[in-house]
């Protein structure tokens, strides 16, 4: 008796063992399978390729501008005295007009030493561009972009604008609080 219940737990012990094992081999049948698909399927999708012939042409939009740095050299020297500076906003170069909307803005670059004060206005004699987009008149601050202005595309337009610095007036400062201060203005288009 005791020979067949030994026998009958080995046999259970072997089962479970065999069930283990073969539960680990499926494991690691899948495991396999999975990896084989995918290498198979990366092998197949790199070969995949189409060519297509044909004939066409394109152009590449002309980008053309005559905008830079303007330094204003001729600073008001003291209060009361101001200084204009003509300017202009181009979208052609030479015989190359742009392709492209052009938007641009006006900023008054200086150190802020002296107190001017910056008029922008549009220079009314170079004719009717009433669909142009124009930068309005009026005062602006120093190291402060102004109000969005935009050139037509495909026409050649010129926007002329002056720059009026001017050094205020002030009453209640003393005469030579400004003396030895520097100050510089770029117009940055």
């Amino acid at each position: 008796m005791d020979r067949r219940r030994e026998d009958q737990q080995e046999s259970r012990r072997r089962a479970r063992r065999t069930k283990a094992g073969r539960r680990r081999s499926l494991w690691l049948w899948m495991i396999c399978g999975i990896l084989l698909c995918q290498a198979a399927g990366t092998a197949a999708y790199s070969r995949y390729r189409i060519e297509k012939a044909g004939s066409g042409t394109a152009q590449v939009a002309c980008f053309a501008t005559g905008m830079s740095f303007i330094d204003v050299t001729d600073l008001p020297k003291k209060p009361g005295e101001s200084t204009d500076m003509k300017f202009a906003v181009t979208n052609h170069e030479g015989s190359r007009t742009s392709e492209t909307l052009l938007y641009y803005t006006a900023t008054m670059e200086t150190a802020g030493n002296l107190p001017l004060e910056f008029t922008l206005s549009r220079d009314e004699s170079q004719g009717d561009h009433a669909d142009d987009n124009w930068i309005e008149n009026g005062s602006l601050t120093g190291n402060t972009a102004s109000p969005q202005g935009s050139l037509p595309l495909g026409t050649a337009a010129t926007h002329r604008y002056t720059l009026r610095v001017s050094w205020p007036m002030i009453t209640d400062t003393d005469d030579y609080e400004y003396a030895d201060e520097i100050d510089y203005v770029r117009i940055r288009i």
